[in-house]
């Protein structure tokens, strides 16, 4: 049976006009998607070997500006989530510089995939 937890009910209808307060003039706020899958094992997910778990973790990636860095303190407390829940990608461009990229959770979900047979 899948198990599924959701991000907070309050972020699932936020104003795009909050996020627009942490940009610059003629800046934008990209938002986009983003799916971590990876597996998922417990002690007793060894007792069956005809499947295995993966979790599945979803996320609104968002962007600001050209890439451009914001005080992850303001967005959570835009977003009215954790500061610690943010994940932030950063890496340096050799042509651009720093880069940033922001990734919100929104939901994790367990399933079961059959293993095929030998």
């Amino acid at each position: 049976m899948p198990t599924t937890t959701h991000l907070p009910s309050q972020i699932s209808r936020l104003p795009l006009s909050d996020l627009a307060q942490l940009t610059t003039a003629n800046s934008e706020v990209e938002i986009g998607t983003e799916c971590i899958i990876t597996p998922y094992t417990q002690k007793d997910d060894l007792l069956f070997s005809s499947y295995q778990k993966i979790q599945i973790k979803q996320y609104i990636t968002l962007r600001f500006g050209y890439w451009k860095e914001v005080s992850t303190k303001e967005l959570a407390t835009i977003l009215k989530i954790k500061e610690s829940s943010i994940i932030v990608n950063d890496w340096n461009d050799d042509d651009c510089g720093a880069q940033f990229n922001y990734m919100i959770p929104t939901t994790t979900e367990i399933q079961n995939i059959i293993l095929p047979k030998n």
